[in-house]
């Protein structure tokens, strides 16, 4: 079946964190990111955040868009 992905640079919080993948600090470590640095352009912007963990990254890729 197709993998629907989250452009996570367009979705609210709430839009976020309906994502089974996307637990609470995972989704506010992307909007502070967001909101401080500008739009996530890849998982290695993320990899500061404790939230994630490398698993994380692995688990999430098919559903994430940086778009």
């Amino acid at each position: 079946t197709p993998v629907t992905q989250l452009h996570i640079n367009q979705l609210t919080f709430g839009e976020l964190l309906k994502h089974p993948y996307l637990n609470f600090e995972q989704v506010r470590a992307i909007i502070d990111h967001r909101r401080h640095y500008g739009p996530v352009s890849s998982f290695s912007d993320l990899q500061t955040y404790p939230a994630f963990s490398a698993a994380d990254f692995e688990r999430l890729k098919p559903y994430i868009a940086f778009d």
